[in-house]
């Protein structure tokens, strides 16, 4: 007798521009079809960001609520009918609000909910950290993306060990080899001008307070003074685009950086590089991370979630030990002594850790054990 798919509710705040948006239309494609029938529920409407609901796989529907706050009775109303109406056995939430909207649902409704925490927010008020410490009784599994994660969530929101397993982000390797294949590192240098630069460095991300881009560009001007033929290469959009270009013409550093500004594809980027760089405040796993790791770009970063599965000083890159410019260069130098070679064997390697068909059994794993 076939068995019967369980219906599974994947919940978030919104597909608008994120990490942990990418990371979630990312897994739709690898669950399990004969197990699992796949849903997608958003609660937050985008604004001016940009909505990534196209990439989601036409196979899985997509519904779209638009709570303007917690207060929105109307669309709490509206939700728990859907949720009455599809009867989920599972659903997996993702982000705060959605988190804290579907736990509190789960009282007038009978499924079974399994919660992602994606980052280390050091900012949670008070007020949210006793939410999720509440609700974290109602909720079979909490999965964190990161050993730090889970350790924030332990020590901050004071989570039970128990309920909390970590999952680390996943990419499709598969899909970042064969897509990088279409570019060569010559011919992309020279479509940005730095044919002849001795050495790019980049950053890939969205260009936000959290992300602490402004001390990446100002650690890069310090290393420039001393290494004038080498390029800082940034990719992304977002609210700090303009001071940090501000920031780069102050500087007097016009000649060395580039802000792309949003890209659709991204992949040219890591090709024509050598090196990553980050300089963040908080992160939970960084997929561009591992999307430097799988394309051999050793990681220059500050010590945030992730970090300690990914980057091993002097094997997979150096880290940014403090939240100084002197900092920045000191890793930097560290890496340019580097055999370069070695560092881009072993990057490569440690990227077939996080490959997401991993990422996505592990999910099933705490889908299973939660509803035994």
């Amino acid at each position: 007798m076939r068995q019967r798919k369980k219906k599974i509710l994947i919940g978030i705040n919104d597909l608008c521009v994120g990490g942990a948006q990418r990371q979630v239309i990312r897994q739709l494609s690898y669950f399990n079809k004969d197990l699992y029938d796949i849903h997608v529920v958003t609660l937050l409407p985008c604004g001016d960001r940009v909505d990534l609901k196209s990439l989601v796989p036409t196979s899985i529907p997509v519904e779209t609520f638009t709570f303007s706050s917690f207060g929105d009775i109307r669309s709490w109303y509206r939700l728990l009918r859907f949720l009455r109406k599809e009867r989920p056995d599972v659903v997996l939430s993702n982000l705060f609000f959605s988190n804290t909207v579907f736990r509190v649902l789960k009282m007038f409704g009978r499924y079974t909910v399994v919660t992602c925490e994606h980052n280390t927010y050091i900012d949670k008020p008070k007020t949210q950290l006793f939410v999720d410490w509440v609700l974290s009784f109602v909720t079979e599994k909490i999965i964190a993306v990161s050993d730090e994660v889970k350790e924030f969530l332990i020590q901050r929101a004071h989570i039970s060990t128990k309920k909390i397993s970590v999952v680390y982000n996943g990419i499709d390797l598969t899909e970042v080899h064969e897509k990088s294949k279409r570019f060569q590192k010559d011919i992309v240098r020279k479509e940005l001008g730095w044919e002849d630069a001795a050495g790019i460095i980049l950053h890939v991300g969205r260009l936000a307070a959290q992300k602490n881009q402004t001390l990446l560009v100002e650690g890069f001007a310090k290393f420039v003074e001393e290494h004038p033929d080498w390029k800082l290469l940034i990719v992304g959009g977002g609210e700090e685009y303009a001071t940090l270009k501000q920031l780069v013409e102050t500087l007097n550093i016009s000649k060395n950086v580039q802000l792309t500004g949003e890209q659709e594809e991204v992949y040219p980027y890591y090709v024509a590089s050598d090196c990553f760089l980050t300089t963040s405040i908080i992160e939970g796993m960084s997929i561009t991370h591992l999307e430097a790791l799988a394309h051999g770009l050793p990681i220059i970063s500050t010590h945030t979630g992730g970090t300690s599965a990914i980057l091993e000083t002097g094997e997979t890159g150096f880290f940014v030990e403090t939240y100084t410019p002197e900092s920045v260069v000191e890793a930097l130098e560290a890496f340019i002594r580097a055999d370069k070679e070695t560092l881009r064997t072993a990057t490569v390697k440690k990227s077939t850790l996080f490959d997401i068909t991993r990422t996505v059994c592990m999910y099933e794993e705490c889908i299973e054990h939660a509803t035994q």
